[in-house]
């Protein structure tokens, strides 16, 4: 497993690569050339981050990049029979007295509709519930989903864990060690951002997954520079903060494979 010096510190540097983190430092550095009486420096400074700002929250740039990302791998419609079903982690917030279903943020609860249609194609296939480290409560994320799914109507005698891990590389470590090997015919299922870096992870531990994709944020055939896409909206930003976290996190999967085999 990946420790967690190094998975934190990946976080805290691709926090600090975020768009979000540019906008804030050029704002700061604005405000230092105001204080310095840098008056013209301070308004081509203010300019850049204004025209930035309006880029970043418009389609322009996050959709076209996000759809780059989306569109590597077409939706699984027919999987024929599968040995399992792997459902990536993603994140959960429950609350004292929360229905767990609602705890789930959107990407889980998404990848656990996906994997419910998967398995109504595959009836005999497993469900492997992947991610995370015990909480408070002592369960993991992949736990959680699991729980989940039972309420939905699954089997819970049909379902497998795989946790205990930080990232989607440990993820990919685990279920090697624990069901992998090369014979093996099992989808692989998360939001269709994170796909191609999943399965790049998977194929480097020797394994041959079926690309699952789900929880399009942008359609395949959208003309990406209709009026709407020049319109600043708070779900450009989000989407523009999804396709660069993947920019970054296929550039990482890159430079490992490439420089750092044993890491990746």
């Amino acid at each position: 497993m990946v420790s967690e010096s190094i998975y934190y510190s990946k976080q805290l540097l691709g926090s600090l690569l975020m768009p979000s983190s540019l906008l804030f430092l050029l704002i700061i550095s604005c405000l230092y050339l105001l204080y310095r009486e840098r008056y013209k420096a301070a308004k081509r400074r203010l300019l850049l981050t204004i025209t930035l700002m309006y880029l970043f929250s418009t389609g322009m740039i996050g959709g076209h990049l996000l759809g780059y990302w989306e569109h590597k791998y077409a939706p699984l419609v027919e999987t024929g029979e599968l040995d399992y079903i792997v459902v990536l982690g993603g994140y959960h917030n429950l609350a004292r007295g929360e229905v767990l279903t609602n705890a789930l943020n959107d990407s889980s609860a998404r990848r656990i509709v996906e994997a419910l249609r998967l398995a109504q194609l595959s009836p005999n296939a497993k469900i492997v519930f992947s991610g995370g480290m015990p909480d408070k409560f002592g369960l993991s994320h992949a736990q959680y989903m699991a729980k989940a799914a039972a309420l939905l109507g699954v089997d819970p005698l049909r379902t497998r864990i795989n946790d205990m891990t930080l990232d989607t590389a440990d993820e990919a470590r685990r279920f090697k060690l624990s069901y992998g090997s090369s014979n093996l015919r099992f989808a692989l299922v998360s939001d269709a951002s994170h796909i191609p870096r999943a399965m790049r992870l998977f194929q480097a531990q020797g394994l041959d997954p079926i690309a699952a994709p789900c929880n399009y944020k942008t359609a395949s055939n959208q003309n990406r520079w209709n009026r709407h896409a020049f319109w600043p909206r708070a779900s450009h930003l989000v989407n523009l903060r999804t396709a660069w976290y993947e920019t970054l996190g296929n550039a990482w999967v890159w430079l490992s494979l490439n420089f750092f085999p044993a890491k990746a």
